[in-house]
């Protein structure tokens, strides 16, 4: 048994992720080579790959655990910490495109590219809402994403005894 947290196990993780890439390359790389220089060979460098990516999956197994296991407290709900994080993404996206609309026609990528002139009698079309209601709209959606960075936050600082392998964290 490890006590971990999700930092922790985060952290870990992109460590190996950047392993990984390393290994990797050493893989592509290590199938050529002049006479006299010295690379791992892709034999050597595929059997470090094989050994990340199972720590990287054995870890991101406990991550999916610790997810369902921790429960947080967001808008009144009781969810676990993996329904929090799966909704931030969703509340992310909202809250942009709020922003965005907040900010009218100057925008770059905007959600209102639609055309807004018919040329034969002029006719123009007009805003459904007004940009106060848009800017209040992305900061009602700005504050729910943030109460849920901050649950999840709070989440990922819980720490838990797991049954996970001490030596996936060296």
């Amino acid at each position: 048994m490890v006590k971990v947290n999700g930092f922790r196990l985060q952290h870990r993780i992109r460590e190996l992720s950047n392993m990984r890439d390393v290994y990797t390359k050493q893989f592509s790389e290590g199938r050529y080579s002049f006479p006299g220089e010295e690379k791992r060979t892709p034999v050597a460098a595929m059997k470090f790959l094989g050994d990340t990516e199972r720590q990287i999956v054995e870890l991101q197994v406990a991550q999916a655990e610790f997810n369902t296991r921790v429960r947080v407290s967001v808008d009144g709900m009781d969810v676990p910490l993996m329904y929090a994080i799966k909704m931030l993404g969703s509340l992310g996206r909202m809250e942009k495109m709020w922003r965005s609309a907040s900010k009218g026609d100057g925008e770059r990528y905007r959600y209102n590219d639609f055309e807004k002139e018919r040329d034969k009698d002029k006719i123009y079309a007009v805003s459904s809402m007004t940009m106060e209601e848009y800017a209040a709209k992305s900061r009602e959606a700005g504050a729910r994403a943030s109460r849920y960075r901050e649950a999840i936050a709070m989440g990922n600082a819980t720490a838990l005894e797991m049954d996970v392998d001490p030596g996936l964290f060296e």
